[in-house]
């Protein structure tokens, strides 16, 4: 114990956490009587279309909800982030002995777990500075693999910014970012657009966006660094439209997603007028482009995202009391109806296929019988490839499940997606009757892809019959359906041979020339681009959801000398082939 007490405060901390966390995740239940870690293959999600209708009949192999446990105190957000390495990041743990409401207050730490979320432990995240008086935010970049913790300052002015580039091991912190800065905050990077200012010693512009004041009206300031996040400097101008005359919106906007050409993507809504505002020059000026006049009750900072292709979706949760019920109404907030913030309604979802230009009507994407959905959330993979998560019920009732909803093909005419709550309705994540007060309410989370194709979601439960007196963590995800068993055997007599499923993964090892790297890989199927991925040095990819029967496979493999190596594939039945063509090399025309 002397020996403990001689250490930094911070790794005393985070020992004690590991301990902690070690212990109580040694079963399936992970700490809570109600939840237990593992897939529920009894409560297979279901596929549907937008406007609820699920198929009939349904799919024969359906992906099961899976669900593991963070057995430690969380505060008011929930985040995801899953390295290349399987690797499984949730944040924020709280760490003090505050009586409530004071209990999530911090210090604040990121947890992570090496086998699935069965066992969690507490990484350094930074220091023991992050005090939760606002909730943080945390996330991976899936270019670059850094992954950010940002919590507000307690004076309530700019943020304490803390990164890592080796998966939580080490860490480094700015310890002033971004004052003026408070709510709504979110920490957000990409390249350089086009003509925009390129940044230096890290490949990615990096912007820290907040609401000057959580409590009166006020404009989301934005700051950007060209260096990586050791410095920031106001972008210049703010992505909110100037006030209306009787309009009572405190804060139209809420930090959005950056696009793969490194523009800027933010939603907006102002009585009754959804719009996203789009700067393509690193915040310096903005551009306001309408999206529909609806009734938004809920539109967060996880609302915004772009797929590898630079398709942009915008999520919310749509009022069910017609368009623009109660817009301009109340002086008080938040106001759901003028500050789109804690309301009710139905998860929808619009689409720009053309930069932002313009977007697809409204369309409802929550699942059949889902009509009491609140907070939302929405990720992006390769193009068409989407994940939402919300938190719903079925019955109107006062008790709420986390769901997660997710398709390939978001950008057909009729896309089907898939979903499922993550915890079994019968024991619920959240009470709307006690746990949407300060601390117990979940006000914020995200979504996240996984390196390889997979998304998942963060949630918390808080003082519910599944996690009674406590307020602790949860991740989850859908998981495909087994493939079915290979060979004579695998049926029984007379049985019929099931079909080949098209959820199953393959990995592809990656060539490269003596000598060099592969820093960047696109994959086609059937012609069609289905991922694109940058790092230092890429050594294979895997991709799922592949077509049934026979289909082919494109790979372009870029070298860190700028060659290319191409390779192509067909591949017939449930299992790869032989290719049909060797991979082989050419030089990039420049």
């Amino acid at each position: 114990m002397a020996t403990i007490a001689r250490l930094p405060i911070g790794v005393v901390a985070a020992l004690a956490l590991y301990v902690q966390l070690a212990g109580a995740a040694g079963g399936p239940d992970a700490g809570a009587a109600g939840l237990r870690t593992g897939c529920d293959r009894s409560r297979p999600a279901v596929a549907y279309r937008p406007g609820g209708a699920a198929l009939s009949p349904q799919p024969g192999r359906r992906p099961a909800p899976c669900l593991a446990v963070i057995p430690e105190r969380t505060s008011e957000s929930a985040m995801v982030a899953i390295a290349p390495s399987g690797r499984v990041f949730y944040a924020p743990l709280v760490q003090n002995d505050y009586p409530a409401p004071l209990d999530d207050r911090g210090p604040a730490l990121v947890a992570a777990s090496d086998d699935g979320g069965r066992r969690w432990q507490a990484l350094d995240s930074g220091g023991t500075d992050h005090i939760l008086d606002v909730p943080p935010w945390m996330a991976r970049d899936p270019q670059t693999g850094r992954i950010w913790f940002a919590s507000v300052l307690p004076p309530l002015c700019g943020a304490e910014v803390s990164w890592s580039d080796d998966d939580g091991r080490t860490w480094q912190t700015n310890p002033v970012v971004g004052c003026p800065g408070m709510g709504s905050m979110r920490i957000l990077e990409g390249p350089a657009p086009a003509g925009g200012a390129s940044p230096t010693g890290y490949r990615h512009v990096v912007y820290y966006c907040a609401n000057l004041n959580d409590f009166e009206q006020s404009n989301m300031w934005c700051f950007r660094s060209l260096d990586g996040g050791h410095s920031f400097a106001f972008t210049g101008s703010f992505p909110d439209p100037p006030p209306r005359p009787g309009c009572a919106t405190r804060h139209p906007a809420r930090p959005g997603a950056v696009g793969p050409d490194g523009v800027l993507y933010f939603p907006v809504f102002m009585c009754g007028d959804l719009s996203v505002a789009i700067s393509r020059d690193e915040g310096a000026s903005w551009q306001l482009t309408p999206v529909a006049h609806t009734d938004v009750q809920d539109l967060y900072i996880s609302s915004m995202a772009a797929d590898q292709a630079g398709n942009v979706y915008l999520a919310w949760i749509a009022g069910t009391g017609g368009a623009a019920a109660g817009a301009g109404t109340g002086t008080g907030g938040p106001n759901p109806a003028t500050e789109a913030i804690l309301g009710a309604g139905i998860p929808s979802l619009s689409i720009s296929r053309d930069h932002g230009a313009t977007w697809s009507s409204p369309a409802a994407v929550g699942p059949p019988g889902v009509s009491d959905a609140r907070h939302i959330a929405i990720a992006a993979d390769a193009a068409g490839r989407v994940a939402i998560s919300f938190l719903a019920n079925g019955d109107n009732g006062p008790t709420l499940s986390g769901y997660l909803s997710e398709t390939d093909n978001a950008l057909a005419a009729e896309p089907v997606w898939w979903s499922a709550p993550l915890n079994d309705p019968a024991t619920p994540l959240i009470s709307t009757t006690d746990s949407e007060t300060f601390g117990d309410r979940l006000f914020n989370f995200n979504d996240a892809f996984a390196p390889d194709g997979e998304a998942w979601a963060a949630f918390h439960c808080a003082k519910t019959s599944a996690c009674s007196g406590q307020r602790i963590g949860v991740v989850g995800r859908l998981a495909p359906a087994p493939a079915p068993s290979a060979g004579p055997t695998s049926a029984a007599p007379g049985s019929v041979k099931a079909p080949c499923v098209d959820r199953r993964r393959f990995r592809f090892r990656l060539h490269h020339a003596r000598g060099a790297r592969v820093v960047r890989v696109t994959a086609f199927v059937n012609g069609r681009r289905v991922l694109v991925r940058r790092g230092h040095d890429i050594t294979s990819l895997r991709l799922r959801r592949l077509p049934l029967g026979i289909f082919r496979v494109k790979i372009v493999s870029r070298q860190s000398t700028g060659a290319l190596i191409v390779s192509r594939r067909t591949y017939r039945g449930c299992r790869k082939g032989r290719p049909t063509s060797r991979g082989r090399r050419r030089r990039h025309r420049r």
